[in-house]
């Protein structure tokens, strides 16, 4: 049988992947397990990049030319990640037992298109950040909640699920296995961002993830009630974040934020907004 030497990279990518960054599982052949998660994820973050370079109305950060903006981002990351919850808390942050992980590093990207104020993750913790959300948002408690929204529904799967239902398991095994990508594929880089980006996830799942928000802010002691004014802020009103991670009513989750979470036990009152703003003044 004729060597093939692409087959074997694929192969040795695939090994080395699942034993540097997976939970173990007992999933079956013919599910989508974590382990696939990293090899899934980077072939899809190297289309998006390669889709970006090509297109002119779309522009990536490159962390060699925007040190402090990739450092102050990746220093609220390292924060998110670290789990220590209050002595009174027993499922606060990202790290419940009942959540389903992977152990991968989270790789964030900072992208730019006219008018865009979004963000969306790519499975194998990838995390697409649009510049004029960033320029939106106010505070760094604000963007410590997005931003631990969005890890989140990377590590929990969310996005693996997304693509699985709108594409078939199939597909997401090939492309597990370095295919599925292709020049002959009927499923190019445009549709899966498409998906990833724009349609909504289901009510349920950004209940849970506000959750998880909230929570983390509570353990971190930043302010709640700034997070609340995200929701509120007329000048924020239209997020595009908002039409990917959609609540009933944007009002009503802001008045929960302000009656039910703000409370004795989580009563920070750091909203970061001297450091968001140097942030925002890097660009």
């Amino acid at each position: 049988m004729k060597f093939s030497f692409a087959r074997f990279f694929t192969f040795v990518v695939v090994i080395v992947f699942s034993q540097a960054c997976s939970l173990s599982d007992n999933i079956s052949k013919n599910e989508v397990a974590p382990s696939d998660d990293p090899v899934i994820g980077a072939t899809i973050d190297s289309k998006i990049l390669e889709y970006i370079g090509n297109n002119s109305a779309i522009s990536y950060f490159e962390p060699a030319d925007y040190p402090a903006v990739y450092t102050y981002i990746d220093d609220l990351r390292q924060k998110i990640e670290q789990h220590n919850p209050p002595a009174n808390s027993t499922n606060y942050g990202l790290d419940s037992p009942t959540i389903t992980t992977n152990s991968c590093a989270t790789h964030i990207r900072v992208i730019d298109q006219s008018n865009v104020t979004n963000a969306f993750v790519v499975p194998g913790n990838y995390v697409y950040l649009y510049k004029d959300l960033l320029l939106k948002i106010k505070t760094e408690a604000q963007f410590v909640a997005v931003l631990t929204h969005l890890i989140t529904c990377s590590r929990e799967r969310f996005p693996i699920q997304k693509l699985e239902d709108r594409f078939s398991v199939n597909f997401l095994l090939d492309l597990s296995l370095g295919g599925g990508l292709n020049s002959s594929s009927s499923i190019d880089i445009k549709t899966i961002m498409d998906e990833l980006e724009n349609v909504p996830y289901p009510v349920s799942v950004v209940e849970h993830l506000d959750t998880k928000a909230e929570s983390k802010l509570c353990e971190l002691d930043y302010d709640i009630l700034s997070y609340s004014n995200l929701f509120t802020d007329m000048s924020s009103q239209n997020l595009d974040w908002y039409t990917l991670f959609p609540r009933p009513s944007i009002t009503d989750y802001a008045t929960h934020l302000f009656n039910d979470v703000s409370s004795p036990s989580c009563s920070g009152e750091e909203d970061g907004s001297n450091a968001y703003t140097a942030f925002k003044q890097l660009f």
